[in-house]
C-alpha cells in the first residue's frame, strides 16, 4: 500500500467518474467520505476535460492524456503520486 502525503501535509482522494459523466453524480458522498476520513484528508471530485463544468475543452484521446489534465487539477505545477 502506497500512501504519498501532499505538501500540505494532508492526503488527497481524487473521486472520477465515468466518461460522460461530471463530478455532480457523486452528490453527497465527497463530503461524507472526507468526514469518515477525518482531518488530513481531503476529497477532490474532479470533472474531467469535455465533461460537467469543463464541458467546453476538448477530451482527451489517451489515457495518459486524462491523467495529465487529473494531475493539472489536483496540484498544478507540483508532482502527484497516481
Amino acid at each position: 500500500r502506497h500512501r504519498a502525503r501532499a505538501a500540505d501535509g494532508q492526503y488527497r482522494w481524487v473521486l472520477l467518474r465515468g466518461l460522460t459523466r461530471e463530478a455532480g453524480h457523486w452528490g453527497r458522498f465527497p463530503a461524507l467520505l472526507a468526514e469518515r476520513l477525518g482531518p488530513g484528508h481531503q476529497v477532490l471530485a474532479l470533472d474531467l476535460p469535455g465533461n460537467g463544468s469543463r464541458y467546453h475543452e476538448r477530451s482527451p484521446a489517451s489515457v495518459a492524456g486524462l491523467l495529465h489534465a487529473v494531475r493539472r487539477q489536483v496540484a498544478p505545477g507540483r508532482p502527484v503520486v497516481v
